[in-house]
């Protein structure tokens, strides 16, 4: 017989904790991610650095680019993953870098 669990009125809560340690960084290798997840060269270096903390400020900058571009890069890469969230993206980009 199951026993009844209280009802605290949430649904469908979740939470992601990123835990960062200053001065370690994942050692995260753009071809494992590329392979793994068929992204282009211009999705993969994008799916690192937000792994690694860029903004798309920041690799918009480092590019050259626009962040229109740069959210274009995340848009195709959400629809290859499946995903809908930056956060779902480094945690993919991050759990490929435990394997590594």
């Amino acid at each position: 017989m199951a026993v009844p669990q209280p009802d605290y009125g949430a649904r469908h809560v979740a939470a992601l904790v990123l835990i960062a340690e200053p001065g370690h960084r994942h050692r995260i290798n753009p071809e494992t991610v590329a392979t793994t997840l068929e992204l282009t060269p211009g999705e993969t270096r994008v799916a690192v650095w937000l792994a690694e903390g860029r903004s798309v400020r920041e690799m918009a900058e480092a590019t050259g680019r626009t962040e229109g571009a740069i959210y274009r890069h995340l848009k195709h890469i959400y629809q290859k993953q499946s995903i809908s969230r930056q956060a779902d993206l480094v945690r993919l980009v991050l759990s490929l870098a435990e394997l590594g």
